[in-house]
């Protein structure tokens, strides 16, 4: 499908994690910012972004109408979410579920970020620009809910240089975003595959990115 300049929202579920990520981290605001800023609405992206970075669009994005294609928006997010999973909250992506535990792993019975994989059980995308090739991405990252073993994101996707800047808080021209992705993991058991409560390794940053959302917004998550 194509879209080009034109709000238009899609839905979709699906499984397994995408652990291939290219961005690089140009700007974190301070989480208590985050915290106290209210998301009014979630259908556009106003309110804070506590993580900020860039991505790098490659030639096979763009679709043969010379803007990224439709698809491509996803791949950026589950990109940028799994880049923060791995590098900030200890998961590994890349070990097989019969591995010995690492030496230094805890004695204890609490499970460590080692032990839980990040399943994607719903995705859905409101377009309202284009992006194209070669332009790098500008991509904010926030978490409007946060559960004993499921946490929602919200990703961010503009265009580098086609928003205003990015204030304190990093909400300044948030507005102008090319596509608002929200995306919900379920982190389970890596060998049972069963829902399993997130290990405080893998929460406390998250609990970083949290945002406030307006009590008539709660509902629709």
């Amino acid at each position: 499908m194509d879209v080009h300049g034109y709000p238009v929202s899609v839905n979709g579920t699906g499984s397994g994690v995408d652990a291939t990520f290219s961005s690089t981290t140009i700007s974190i605001s301070p989480l208590v910012s985050a915290r106290v800023q209210t998301v009014s609405k979630m259908t556009d992206s106003s309110g804070a972004w506590p993580h900020v970075t860039t991505y790098q669009t490659r030639w096979l994005d763009n679709d043969q109408y010379g803007h990224l294609n439709n698809s491509a928006y996803y791949l950026v997010a589950d990109s940028v979410i799994n880049a923060f999973l791995i590098e900030k909250c200890g998961i590994q992506p890349f070990i097989h579920p019969t591995d010995p535990a690492p030496a230094s792993a805890s004695s204890t019975d609490e499970k460590q970020s080692r032990d839980v994989v990040g399943l994607v059980i719903s995705n859905s995308c409101r377009y309202f620009a284009s992006c194209s090739f070669p332009a790098p991405l500008r991509v904010g990252l926030r978490v409007v809910k946060l559960g004993t073993s499921s946490v929602t994101y919200q990703v961010s996707i503009s265009e580098h240089g086609q928003h205003g800047q990015h204030g304190e808080q990093g909400e300044q021209g948030a507005q102008q975003a090319a596509a608002l992705i929200t995306s919900t993991h379920v982190f389970v058991d890596r060998i049972t595959r069963r829902p399993a409560t997130m290990p405080k390794q893998l929460r406390a940053p998250l609990e970083g990115l949290l945002v406030k959302i307006a009590e008539e917004e709660k509902a629709k998550l």
